[in-house]
């Protein structure tokens, strides 16, 4: 057969896009992720302005919050930066470089695209969105906060939801979100009525969401509600994911997903991502081995995927150290898998361990 010629008659209006982004990061990045990325190359050669997070999150069908994550997630990996202003808004994007070209987004809190070179604050952009540590408030503190009228009405609504009086552990949950969060009235209460209404009898669980939401940058009404729509439609993309198809998600399945979202405090992304590696390592759907990933991520630490590419990371160089300990003790190993949390079915270097010290 002769060689053919490739020929491009593709308009120039086009969005140049790096093989190093195709070849290694696009790959193991969530597809939402990708999507977001790629806007923001598409956004770098237009004249748009006057942009701002929740445009984006429309274009998308996004919240703000998976916004959030997708910036974050890309700043972990070093592909882009972000600044914020006095008041902790994003005010501006900076693509990095894979090499020698620098692409610049620049704006102050609309993101609107600029010529001007941007400041970046680099302990800002390189900072996770952490949880600010509890406070213990208190009889008199209680006293002195219930004079502020919102959070008088805020302990008395609690208190006629759960159809009890408050014990001073859920009093402290609520002056978290309100005065530690710094959670508006209307946003503590919309997630009291959410939980309660489906049964909940806590303000334990109420707490966790309000983290849960908080740590992905949601701190009102209409993004909770976002939030929770695109968070209601997870069971059926877990079991999308696992290729099970034609049944909504059974009681003890629905069981881990409630587990996986508010004790583990655990979006989509991170749920997903953990469903693809079940199916990978066991080639088939298991909910119990997914959670066994997801209890091993919550044990470490794990907030986002970059937290997750660390511990891929740590755990390839001890699979390998292991692997090469053992083949100088002449003992026959199986090549190593070297995806975190993952299992060879041959062998397991904690038994060729102990069979090794029992020697």
């Amino acid at each position: 057969m002769g060689k053919l010629l490739l020929e491009n008659s593709v308009a120039t209006d086009v969005t140049t896009v790096s093989n190093i982004f195709i070849d290694t990061y696009m790959p193991k990045a969530s597809g939402e992720f990708v999507k977001i990325y790629l806007h923001l190359l598409r956004l770098i050669g237009s004249k748009a302005k006057d942009l701002d997070l929740s445009n984006i999150a429309d274009i998308f069908n996004f919240t703000e919050g998976d916004i959030l994550r997708a910036l974050k997630y890309w700043e972990n990996l070093g592909l882009l930066s972000v600044s914020k202003d006095s008041n902790d808004v994003i005010s501006g994007i900076r693509l990095e470089p894979f090499g020698r070209n620098e692409h610049y987004i620049k704006g102050v809190h609309s993101m609107q695209m600029g010529s001007e070179e941007m400041q970046t604050n680099s302990d800002s952009a390189s900072d996770k969105i952490k949880l600010p540590n509890k406070k213990k408030y208190t009889p008199e503190d209680i006293e002195n906060l219930e004079e502020n009228v919102e959070i008088g009405q805020l302990l008395f609504i609690a208190q006629a939801y759960l159809a009890k009086p408050l014990n001073s552990t859920e009093i402290n949950s609520l002056l978290y979100m309100y005065d530690v969060l710094h959670f508006p009235a209307d946003l503590i209460e919309y997630l009291m009525e959410t939980y309660i209404s489906d049964g909940v009898k806590s303000i334990t669980p109420i707490e966790k969401h309000a983290c849960d939401l908080y740590i992905h940058g949601i701190k009102d009404v209409t993004s909770a509600k976002k939030y929770k729509k695109n968070n209601s439609d997870l069971g059926k993309k877990i079991l999308d994911t696992f290729g099970i198809t034609g049944r909504l998600a059974a009681k003890d399945e629905s069981s881990f997903i409630q587990i996986w979202q508010n004790e583990f405090g655990y979006g989509e992304d991170i749920i997903i991502e953990a469903c693809n590696r079940t199916i990978s390592h066991t080639h088939s759907p298991s909910f119990k081995y997914a959670n066994s990933i997801l209890s091993s991520w919550h044990k470490a630490g794990v907030k986002d995927l970059g937290d997750i590419s660390k511990l891929d990371e740590d755990h390839e160089k001890k699979s390998r150290e292991k692997y090469a300990k053992l083949k100088a003790k002449g003992v026959p190993t199986k090549k190593v898998r070297d995806t975190a949390f993952s299992t060879d079915r041959s062998y397991s270097y904690d038994d060729l361990e102990k069979k090794l010290l029992n020697n």
